[in-house]
């Protein structure tokens, strides 16, 4: 703030919010009289040493070794300073009141998807394999580069050794869905299977 205030970038130190107090991390968060009533509403009435902290780095020690749910502290802090940001920017804020409320519907919501079972087995690994004897085998994918407007076509023939017979790549102009490309492909002239 001191560093604002010597290149004039802020005239006041003090937290417009209240107007009382010079802004610092720990009032806007935590001591500013306008938002005590969030944190009372969230974790009910606190423990007087909550109110003689010297930073926001003694707050967020006393909150870990305090029964305050450390993940419920942090979603608070963030709306309070979302709130913060978006009154500066002149947009639409959600009500202090409000904030309690909606911290703990997205807390529920943030437990909910940790408890959701995470997929930790591997995809399954495709592996080519060569056409029967005596026959060949197409390959082809398709990529759309929407900024160029222009889609990428690949095409591999093999036979029954796995050795290229033909290959074949072309850009062209970008479909409107990748199901065309892939049709592209099958209608393209020259196309043939044994």
């Amino acid at each position: 703030m001191k560093n604002l205030m010597k290149r004039t970038i802020v005239t006041t130190s003090i937290y417009s919010h209240c107007n009382k107090e010079p802004k610092t991390t720990l009032h806007v968060l935590w001591y500013c009289e306008k938002i005590t009533s969030v944190w009372q509403q969230a974790f009910g009435v606190l423990n007087s040493v909550f109110y003689s902290l010297t930073s926001f780095a003694n707050l967020l020690d006393l909150v870990s070794s305090s029964n305050f749910n450390p993940d419920l502290f942090t979603m608070i802090c963030w709306f309070i300073w979302q709130k913060r940001n978006k009154a500066r920017a002149h947009e639409p804020v959600l009500p202090l009141a409000n904030i309690p409320a909606t911290t703990r519907d997205n807390h529920r919501e943030f437990q909910r998807l940790q408890l959701k079972p995470h997929d930790t087995s591997r995809p399954k690994q495709e592996v080519w394999k060569p056409p029967d004897t005596n026959t060949w085998k197409t390959n082809f994918d398709g990529a759309m580069f929407e900024d160029l407007n222009e889609a990428g076509i690949g095409v591999v023939v093999r036979n029954s050794k796995g050795e290229v017979m033909v290959a074949f790549s072309e850009k062209i102009i970008l479909p409107p869905t990748v199901v065309i490309t892939t049709l592209f492909w099958k209608d393209y002239p020259g196309n043939y299977y044994n």
